[in-house]
């Protein structure tokens, strides 16, 4: 019996609508973007926070159950899987950092990607003071993205931990950064995990300016492009230059986490003292970057200005820190003295 021509064409018209997105070099919605429609998401994660602490410091994973309503109010629930990551607060932090991974063939089937790994990076001291520092370093990936759109997307969110225990509960701030396959796909690149001993020069100059320009404005220290230390190094097929995506600014004066200390071999004594670790620049070639930087001056300074979850004490010690980096930019910036700004 011959198919029936009507059903052929429709057939083909759905192939076609279907690959519209992968054609145009849209990528598909995923569901860092479910959980982006609005600046603070309450989320709930159930899971066995006894055990969680127990088992942090091996590679073992656990179950949990993740909650939230989506942007139409419809309560949302998945099964996932916990991993604790990361290093320094994976030792020193209360809660640990985490990875959440949701089930692809569920993503799959409510219309999104299979990009189901989200970084979380919870309170450090379960207090007041740790949901400060989250608020401090949210602010951070912000103003980055007020600078380059070649960054991590975070989302913040309140989270109420649920001891599958004893049904005890806390409830925290913390970041969610996007899963990093959506990072590459959306910046069109990939990740180049053994680029070590790269020159200058192989760099996309302008935005590794930038980024070096950055991370000596919020006084950062704990990085490295030859360490691939909290940071991603993006290669493109259209272009035999690197591109860098910072991450972790914890260890920043902007954040200045009680936590925090520089390393001694860098010459300064507290995160708040500045020092240059980026790639050498002769003045000229910097002008482009000083330009960019002043003619976004008031968009940085209203990000925080305007984030009304910290008070107006902790904004106003934020924005004069940042204000300290454009008095020096304005009286010479001077790279190469150790906590000379």
């Amino acid at each position: 019996m011959k198919p029936n021509r009507a059903y052929l064409y429709i057939l083909l018209f759905l192939l076609i609508i279907s690959g519209l997105s992968t054609a145009s070099g849209q990528p598909e919605p995923g569901i860092f973007e479910r959980l982006s429609y609005k600046e603070l998401l309450k989320v709930e994660l159930t899971l066995d926070l006894d055990s969680l602490q127990a088992l942090k410091m091996t590679e073992l994973s656990l179950p949990a159950t993740f909650a939230y309503k989506d942007k139409n109010g419809k309560q949302e629930r998945y099964a996932v899987r916990i991993d604790v990551r990361g290093k320094f607060r994976r030792r020193f932090c209360q809660m640990p950092p985490l990875l959440i991974t949701f089930p692809k063939k569920e993503l799959q089937s409510a219309g999104m990607n299979r990009h189901n790994d989200l970084k979380l990076v919870p309170h450090c001291m379960d207090n007041e003071q740790g949901d400060a520092c989250i608020l401090r370093e949210y602010l951070a990936y912000k103003l980055y993205q007020i600078l380059t759109p070649h960054s991590f997307r975070v989302q913040l969110l309140q989270i109420k931990y649920r001891n599958s225990n004893d049904n005890s509960s806390l409830t925290r701030y913390a970041l969610l950064l996007e899963d990093e396959d959506d990072l590459k796909e959306r910046l069109g690149g990939k990740f180049c995990n053994a680029c070590y001993g790269l020159n200058p020069e192989q760099f996309q100059a302008e935005h590794a300016r930038l980024h070096d320009l950055f991370q000596y404005m919020i006084g950062n220290t704990d990085w490295s492009v030859p360490m691939h230390r909290n940071l991603k190094i993006l290669t493109f097929k259209s272009d035999s230059n690197y591109l860098i995506v910072p991450y972790d600014f914890d260890f920043s004066g902007l954040v200045q986490a009680p936590y925090a200390v520089p390393d001694q071999t860098l010459g300064i004594h507290t995160v708040r003292e500045r020092i240059y670790l980026g790639f050498p620049y002769a003045p000229k070639d910097l002008e482009p970057t000083i330009k960019l930087f002043e003619e976004r001056k008031a968009a940085l300074l209203r990000v925080v200005r305007n984030f009304k979850l910290l008070d107006a004490e902790e904004r106003q010690n934020m924005i004069q820190y940042i204000e300290s980096f454009y008095k020096c930019m304005n009286a010479g910036l001077n790279l190469h003295t150790p906590g000379g700004c």
